[in-house]
């Protein structure tokens, strides 16, 4: 018959419980694919084969890099043939096979990449629901292909819940497990399968296998699984499982989250721009935080990016990091040395490959606001901000006269008080989020108001905007065991959502008096530029901490300053007794025209 398409089959690519794949050959035109054969005999009710349509209208729908395209489907007497792009490497099962497990760099590209494709589906509101590896194709370009729809559902609602129990048993979540018996499941069932897929890949097996499926759904149901000792992990990788195979679904982080995770950061190239996505109800802002920090508008941030883009190596070096954990501590620490903190960015690559400090010629010939039109777009005197760096630019000259001068190191030393040592910008939709050197956790909120639970973790401060000068409110002392007022409580939620996030737990301890607001320490000011990030802490200490890990702290009241340098070591100096150290005199140089942009709006 004219027209008829003829196919030759080729070998069995793959094969599940009602299906078989195959490579088919089309003989008019010499394209190769994939085709998966569905005996029409087990089609043999009215459930099966709305399934099957349920699949194939879900494929049909979906574009994207990062999932096996659907060409077409037929049937003939025997079968129906769902026709689909050929992915000739092998699946991401075969390579744990081969290997015994996947290196941390490539199995954070798989995740990656794999995160992006369910972010396509979750925003269509479409559910996988058999994540697995050998679910996952690598195409012959490296790049991951996510297949097998049979069991993904579509949702009508993003809160509504499935009851249908299904899935494969050393990947399923436990709520979906417990069917009708439980509040049902959504799209946080595939987060925990991708937890056990990232396991399954840097370990080399699932982490709830057993030899019978009925004690591998009773290790699932009591979160049962560790991490061998004869395969040791990536700490980061092995964070960012824990977080994923949470029992409780609302625990569990978003995908967002996920992809922009230090384990996926410290071993890709990944651009910071944030993926399509469904919307985290703990991401939310609130309606009144739409103000962003430091005049961090959205046209701002498209010059930011697009400037960024320009500049080659050292904007590859300089990369800013989105929602992500940015940490500085102050222990010493030498290029070589075992990085030490699981949440740490970078730690590794910073230890190997330590990035370049900002150019001194770039910091004497134009100021640092000129590198960054975030800042230069609006004077920051308009946004309220002078008064808070009058006093510090007055100490920041004196130190770089000092540093002129030439006065060597004196024997007296500072007393350091608390620190800032990791933070997170979510400042597109919150503020920021910090972990004080004391145990206390912040946050900045994008309407500069501020939340501190308190070390010892028996209260919480909140503080109001204060820009409204005498008349602002007062702050309020909370005790953080008890439901905050309801004005808070999404703040709360927030604050104790990011301590997670930070690495912390919420550990009170019933002792520890109620605080005083004048003397408790929290984040009062936050300012971001092209090369650091500038805190202003309630202490009047000044934070500056730049992209290469090394930073000045600069205090105010006791004249000293504290220089981290980029490996981790630190000094403290008093301003009067500076000594010739030149890496240090170029940040604190930097710090000073930092300061003085700030006052000023300068534009040169």
């Amino acid at each position: 018959m004219e027209g008829f398409i003829r196919y030759r089959r080729g070998k069995m690519l793959g094969k599940g419980g009602f299906a078989m794949v195959y490579q088919f050959t089309d003989l008019v035109t010499g394209d190769e694919l994939a085709a998966k054969v569905i005996s029409k005999k087990t089609l043999d009710n009215k459930m099966t084969r709305s399934k099957l349509e349920t699949e194939i209208k879900i494929h049909r729908s979906l574009s994207h890099p990062n999932i096996v395209k659907f060409k077409y489907h037929f049937e003939d007497e025997a079968n129906i043939y769902i026709m689909m792009e050929l992915c000739r490497g092998s699946t991401v099962a075969d390579v744990v096979k081969k290997r015994g497990r996947i290196e941390s760099k490539d199995a954070a590209r798989i995740l990656r990449q794999l995160v992006s494709a369910l972010a396509y589906m979750h925003e269509r509101r479409i559910i996988h629901r058999d994540l697995k590896l050998t679910n996952l194709m690598i195409s012959t370009s490296g790049n991951l292909r996510l297949g097998d729809f049979g069991l993904a559902c579509q949702v009508r609602r993003a809160d509504e819940r499935r009851m249908t129990v299904c899935g494969t048993p050393n990947y399923i979540a436990p709520e979906v497990l417990r069917g009708k018996r439980g509040t049902g499941h959504s799209f946080q069932a595939d987060i925990w399968s991708l937890g056990a897929v990232l396991y399954a890949m840097l370990v080399g097996k699932p982490p709830f296998e057993t030899k019978s499926v009925e004690e591998t759904y009773e290790r699932i149901k009591r979160n049962d699984y560790t991490f061998p000792v004869s395969r040791p992990i990536c700490p980061l990788g092995a964070s960012l499982i824990q977080d994923m195979l949470r029992t409780e679904q609302a625990r569990r982080p978003s995908l967002h989250f996920i992809k922009h995770h230090d384990f996926v950061l410290a071993h890709t190239s990944a651009s910071p721009a944030a993926p399509h996505h469904r919307a985290d109800p703990l991401r939310q802002a609130p309606p009144a935080m739409t103000k962003r920090v430091g005049a961090m508008d959205p046209e701002t941030l498209r010059l930011l990016q697009r400037e960024r883009a320009g500049s080659g190596a050292e904007a590859a070096e300089l990369r800013p990091l989105k929602d992500v954990t940015n940490t500085h501590a102050g222990a010493s620490r030498r290029p070589g040395s075992a990085p030490v903190e699981a949440g740490s960015r970078y730690r590794r690559e910073v230890a190997r490959h330590p990035p370049s400090p900002p150019r001194p010629a770039a910091v004497q010939k134009r100021s640092p606001l000129k590198e960054t039109r975030a800042l230069r777009a609006k004077p920051l005197a308009a946004a309220g901000l002078a008064a808070e760096f009058a006093a510090v630019e007055a100490s920041a000259s004196a130190a770089s006269a000092a540093a002129v001068g030439g006065a060597g190191p004196a024997a007296r030393k500072p007393r350091p008080g608390p620190s800032i040592v990791k933070w997170l910008d979510f400042s597109a939709k919150y503020g920021v989020c910090y972990l004080i050197s004391d145990g206390s956790v912040g946050c900045l909120f994008n309407d500069m108001t501020k939340l501190l639970l308190c070390k010892g973790h028996d209260h919480m401060l909140y503080t109001p905007d204060t820009s409204g000068g005498a008349h602002a409110a007062a702050s309020e002392v909370l005790p953080a065991v008890e439901p905050p007022p309801e004005r808070l409580k999404k703040k709360v939620n927030l604050l104790f959502h990011f301590q997670k996030q930070l690495g912390g737990e919420f550990r009170p301890s019933g002792a520890s008096a109620p605080p005083h607001p004048k003397q408790s320490i929290f984040v009062k000011r936050w300012v971001k530029t092209k090369y650091s990030s500038v805190f202003r802490l309630s202490d009047r200490t000044i934070q500056v901490i730049f992209r290469d890990k090394s930073a000045i702290h600069l205090c105010t009241q006791e004249k000293y300053i504290i220089y981290f340098d980029k490996f981790g070591g630190s000094d403290s100096y008093f301003l009067d007794a500076l000594p010739s150290d030149p890496p240090m005199l170029r940040r604190l140089k930097y710090t000073k025209e930092i300061l003085h942009d700030l006052l000023t709006g300068s534009r040169r």
